[in-house]
Formats: C-alpha cells, structure tokens, sequence
C-alpha cells in the first residue's frame, strides 16, 4: 500500500515539472526551417587561419535588424567571415525568403565584421556601412557602403557599393563602426573602430604615453561634408584634429553624451593591455 502510494506520489510530481515547463515563456526559438533564416557564420580552419595565426578568428561578424524595403517590416542583414553576407526579407507571420543575390549586398572576397545602418543620403531609404578586417592585401580589407536604390512594391531593394565615392573605403582593420553628428552640424560623422597590430609592439607589451603622434593601429573619425559635384556627402578623416591619435585594440564603442552638455562622447572598450579610451 505505501510503495502504490509512494508511486502516486512520484507520478503526480513529475506531471507537475511537466506542466511548469510546458508553459509560454517571453522568448520562443524559431527555427530555420519555420523561419527560412539560414546564414551560418562557418569558419573553416587552416594553415594561414586558425586559431594560433589568428586569434580573432572566432569573434564573428555583425547582424542587423532594419526595414530595407519600407513596407514596415524588419529584414535582416548578416556579414559574413568566410561566408558571404546575407539579406533576408520579411515576409510577414516569420517567413523570411533571401534575396542576398538580387540585392548585390554578397561582400564577396572580404571578412566582414561590424555594421551600420544609416540613410546616409536622406532619401528616406536605410543604406548599409559594413567593416571589414584581417585579408591582405589591403583592398580585401576596404570597407564597403552599399547604398539603397530603392524597390518598387513587391520587389527586393537593390544596393549600390560606393564606399569610395564617399570616402569611407577605409582599408584599416575595423571592426565596427558608428554614426553620429560629432560637430553638432547637423548631418552624420562616422567614427571606426580599428584593431590592427603594430609589429614593433607587443599587444601585452608596455604603452607609453602619447597624446599626439597618430598610431598605426588608432580609431579613426570621419566629418562628413556635403560635395555640391558629387552630389552627396563626402567623408574626410579629422582624426588628429579631433585627437584621436592613440592606438589600441578596439573591439567596440559606444556613442553617448555622458555629461549633457549637448555634445556627443565616445567609449571605446579595448582588447589586451591597451587602455579603454574615453573620448
């Protein structure tokens, strides 16, 4: 009689964990197959990349959540390391479809890290700023601006890569990227994060201090000025006038007006034993 009880007991138990963990929880994990989103960030190690020769190897790459067509659905963006980026449009009730190709946004030959989304030309459609690091020679590295050219209803956007029409084809390591209207002028400035090793200079090894000379390896802040011939805005570095001159390894930053005096400040965190930077 006890052991059928005890039994009971024991039944009645597990039927309530079960229940408990059968309830809705604020997250759901969809999956590829429901979703359509299929990216995979694969990283294929070999002898010139692997974890040894490339210890950023398995950082990643960027992801964005914006509305590239205007039809009031958020798409999504992947960049790619080995792999090409990938564009997926929402097609409402979480079906995605990839329309990678047929909006020219590959990123071919490159491995992308961060992003930005940004209309950088006020047409009223979201472009796309994408970083790029670790490949030689340096054209593999520059970083590339596919600018929205718009779609009709029911058509996927098509991009355009002018990076350097702009002056943004930056070929620096970066790693990410924000805009922001630094001189309170009205329009956006870009601020990059780079992270490029000095070879004269171990990463652990000691900084000297330096509050003048531009470093190899330092950020880097882009004005943005309006060019009547090009008929678009034109970014040209202003890092030394701004001071930012000191190295480091940057992995990202935040853009935010910490003392309220109207002007926006800079939070750069730093890898190895180079100094978070304060600007």
């Amino acid at each position: 009689m006890k052991a059928s009880n005890f039994l009971l007991f024991l039944l009645s138990f597990v039927f309530v964990l079960t229940s408990c963990t059968s309830e809705d929880t604020l997250f759901k994990k969809m999956k590829p197959g429901r979703t359509g989103v299929t990216f995979s960030n694969r990283i294929t190690e070999s002898k010139e990349y692997n974890i040894l020769a490339f210890e950023y190897i398995y950082n990643g790459g960027g992801v964005a959540i914006a509305d590239v067509n205007n039809d009031g659905l958020q798409d999504l963006f992947f960049t790619g390391n080995m792999v090409n980026n990938q564009l997926y449009l929402n097609l409402g009730n979480w079906s995605f479809r990839d329309i990678t190709q047929e909006a020219g946004i590959e990123g071919t030959e490159r491995w992308s890290s961060g992003l930005a989304v940004v209309d950088i030309n006020n047409d009223g459609w979201l472009d796309v700023y994408v970083c790029a690091t670790s490949y030689e020679p340096g054209q593999r590295r520059a970083n590339q601006l596919y600018v929205n050219q718009g779609a009709m209803e029911g058509e996927s956007p098509v991009f355009m890569e002018m990076a350097e029409a702009y002056g943004i084809a930056d070929t620096s390591y970066t790693t990410t990227s924000a805009f922001f209207d630094y001189d309170n002028d009205g329009d956006l400035d870009l601020y990059l994060a780079v992270n490029q090793f000095d070879a004269q200079l171990a990463p652990n090894g000691y900084w000297w201090p330096n509050d003048s000379r531009a470093e190899v390896n330092a950020d880097k802040l882009f004005e943005n000025r309006y060019d009547t011939l090009a008929g678009h805005s034109v970014f040209r570095e202003v890092s030394a006038k701004a001071g930012i001159v000191r190295g480091g390894f940057s992995l990202g930053m935040n853009i935010v007006d910490i003392n309220r005096d109207g002007w926006k400040d800079i939070y750069v965190s730093n890898d190895y034993n180079s100094p978070d930077m304060f600007y």
